[in-house]
């Protein structure tokens, strides 16, 4: 009666490693750059575009802003 409990467990966890290394063991490893490749920024992030962004961004008003979100919380 042990012996079978012990043959079942050790079929059991053969069964479970063998998942566990399907599942994990066939990602693709990721590419690491080799020392002279150079690799180029997203269109959206040079200088330019990022200065445009905070350009486009005003300070000027706060008072109305927090006024609009007091309004939205007094409703609740």
């Amino acid at each position: 009666m042990n012996r079978t409990y012990i043959v079942i467990g050790i079929i059991v966890l053969l069964l479970v490693i063998g998942v566990l290394v399907w599942k994990f063991g066939t990602s693709e490893a990721p590419t690491v750059p080799t020392p002279g490749q150079t690799l180029a920024p997203p269109a959206d992030d040079t200088t330019g575009a990022i200065n445009q962004a905070l350009d486009g961004v005003t300070l000027t008003d706060l008072n109305q802003e927090f006024q609009a979100i007091d309004d939205e919380i007094n409703k609740l």
